[in-house]
């Protein structure tokens, strides 16, 4: 959707505000992820980045404000309809089959895109374009060797990346990573980083972390949370260097890693 010759920003949040009853926890949040983007959302525990994703995906609804994924109003829209519009979210609440193996979970998420009723044709990775569908998004996220393992035998890295396979088989214009490198020893960390590295150009990423380090390297613009509200948004350069930032969230024992 375009406005003029201006192409529809991937997601637009608006003057949002959340409260329960007297108690606010979300107040004039505005921001925009162009198409592509590559953003980060930080803060201290309790800044509200749990409530911001919540309202994006429908969750919660806002007391005020509004929502726009690719030019068109979400802001009351089932969590269906978001995802049909090309949102998705992954690594809050795990969305995987444990009994199933990985190719089978995988091949659910692509006919559940396709809207591929299953029962009348069998076992869905038969089908030779979900087949290939599968082992595009295996080979994307390097977890060919696990095609066959029942998820519940994996460990915990492999199977954030079945997760993260999972939202990319929905096709998304905007997707959101709630904490990705959580409970990730460094090593997993940095080969997730390496795999986030390679999401496809064309689609907004909004990662919501603490690894700082992840961060970083990752984002091309921050948001840092604070007390419900925005406290700064900028360049990766700009948020090192932020006083405020270093205050409130970072702290003073952060300011060498920052600098480095």
């Amino acid at each position: 959707m375009t406005v003029g010759h201006e192409i529809a920003a991937a997601l637009e949040v608006v003057g949002l505000h959340k409260n329960f009853g007297a108690l606010r926890v979300a107040r004039d949040i505005s921001f925009t992820l162009e198409p592509g983007a590559r953003h980060a959302l930080i803060g201290p525990n309790g800044a509200g980045k749990t409530t911001l994703v919540n309202l994006i995906t429908g969750v919660l609804r806002p007391t005020s404000g509004s929502i726009h994924l690719g030019g068109v109003d979400i802001t009351r829209a089932r969590l269906e309809r978001r995802v049909v519009l090309g949102l998705a979210r992954t690594f809050q609440i795990s969305s995987l089959f444990l009994p199933l193996s990985v190719a089978e979970n995988v091949a659910l998420a692509v006919t559940a895109k396709a809207k591929i009723d299953t029962q009348p044709y069998g076992p869905v990775y038969r089908r030779d374009a979900i087949v290939a569908e599968v082992q595009r998004l295996l080979a994307l996220f390097e977890i060919e060797a696990t095609a066959q393992r029942r998820v519940a035998d994996l460990a915990y890295g492999q199977r954030r990346l079945v997760e993260l396979a999972l939202a990319l088989a929905l096709k998304p214009k905007v997707l959101l990573l709630d904490e990705p490198a959580a409970g990730l020893p460094k090593r997993d960390s940095e080969r997730l980083l390496e795999i986030l590295m390679r999401l496809p150009a064309e689609v907004a990423v909004l990662v919501i972390e603490h690894d700082m380090e992840l961060v970083f390297n990752f984002a091309r613009r921050i948001t840092v949370m604070f007390e419900g509200g925005i406290l700064a948004e900028g360049s990766v350069a700009e948020i090192r260097r932020d006083p405020q930032v270093r205050d409130v969230y970072l702290g003073h024992r952060r300011d060498h890693e920052m600098a480095s």
